[in-house]
């Protein structure tokens, strides 16, 4: 009869059997972990998501922050320029209009000196090109990067534009060329597009005879606004306004994005603070207070949720601004499917949380607001 094994002997087995069978229960244990995180990467992983042809008048898109100098400067020399807006040039393709912030100064001697602050941020010509081939009509420069080097950087900046096709407003050698209105006629309508500056690190403005980036002073933009809706269908202002990381707005860009309406803009698309913040309609103005980064090198999460806006004017009179939410990975702005819906369901909280439900709705992925615009088909838009 075997004797029986006290405490001590019973634990020692049960370690020996137990150590026999590590290495196969490690290797289930791995197995079990890999299959749970396989779909669980998927709700974080973007989507190849492609641009749906409409029966739209016109179709224009608006993005947040493009910075393609420091990091994203090193993926473009080895990928190619053209490789920041891979994922999204379909819809670029698919537009009559597209606009962005360039938040970057093209710098063309490299002896150029910064200035004395604590971020200066400058690109190459290359990166025109790379605007160029992704189908932009214009971006605004009215940022607080643009004068990272000098009136020098600006002037190369505004030089290399001019020689391109894509076009730029919100900075200029003196007050009244900063001033300047883009026209775009698309299809019988026209699109006038505006750049202003409410984020100021330093006396970057343009004044007189100065050359600078123009200041959202409502002693400019409320006659220029004026102007534009007397000679365009369309009135699409730009600003760069805000706190840096903040997903709601100040109460002065409130003010001032109701003052830009009233004056009569139809949509107003804010830049600067890197991370999406919220939507408001205003008296049927669009009011998008961050679209946050497009194209960017920073590395937590909130600056890497992105979107893009398409408005569309169909034939019965509607305005539609679609929402496409996106993620950037490796400097790439890449649309979201209904894989992603985790990352689809944040940024739709973030930018409607400010809304009536009856002022939005969700078709896919998209976030979608309409307005009346039978006036514009009307010709009645002029003047208003």
């Amino acid at each position: 009869m075997a004797r029986k094994l006290n405490f001590k002997e019973k634990i020692l087995k049960k370690i020996k059997w137990h150590k026999k069978r590590t290495l196969t229960h490690t290797f289930i244990a791995l197995g079990l972990c890999i299959i749970l995180m396989i779909p669980f990467s998927y709700l974080l992983k973007p989507g190849e998501s492609e641009a749906v042809d409409n029966d739209a008048i016109l179709t224009a898109t608006m993005v947040g922050d493009i910075m393609l100098g420091r990091y994203v400067e090193k993926a473009t020399d080895e990928h190619g320029y053209d490789h920041p807006f891979e994922y999204v040039k379909p819809y670029f393709e698919n537009s009559d209009y597209v606009s962005g912030n360039f938040e970057n100064p093209i710098v063309l001697d490299e002896d150029t000196a910064a200035v004395d602050k604590s971020i200066n941020l400058k690109t190459s010509k290359e990166s025109v090109k790379a605007l160029d081939n992704a189908n932009f009509t214009v971006v605004t420069l009215a940022n607080n990067h643009m004068l990272d080097y000098g009136i020098e950087g600006l002037e190369d900046t505004m030089s290399t534009f001019e020689n391109a096709k894509t076009d730029f407003v919100g900075a200029g050698e003196n007050l009244e060329s900063a001033k300047k209105i883009k026209y775009s006629d698309v299809n019988g309508v026209t699109i006038a597009t505006l750049g202003f500056n409410d984020f100021f690190e330093d006396d970057s403005r343009a004044k007189g005879t100065k050359g600078g980036v123009l200041a959202a002073n409502p002693e400019y933009f409320i006659p220029m606004i004026d102007e534009a809706k007397k000679n365009a269908d369309l009135v699409f202002v730009n600003i760069h306004w805000g706190a840096e990381y903040e997903n709601e707005p100040h109460p002065r860009q409130v003010e001032l994005a109701h003052a830009i309406s009233d004056a009569g803009a139809d949509a107003i698309i804010g830049h600067h603070p890197h991370v999406l913040s919220t939507v408001e309609m205003y008296n049927d103005t669009a009011i998008f207070y961050s679209l946050g980064n497009f194209v960017f090198d920073q590395g937590w999460s909130r600056t890497h949720d992105t979107a893009l806006v398409q408005y569309n004017l169909y034939k019965d009179g509607t305005g539609e601004f679609e929402i496409i939410p996106a993620t950037i990975k490796n400097a790439q702005p890449r649309p979201l499917t209904d894989l992603n819906w985790y990352n689809s369901f944040k940024i739709t909280r973030q930018m409607t949380k400010n809304l009536d439900d009856h002022e939005w709705s969700k078709e896919g992925e998209s976030i979608i607001l309409k307005v009346d615009h039978s006036d514009i088909l009307k010709g009645e838009s002029l003047g208003k």
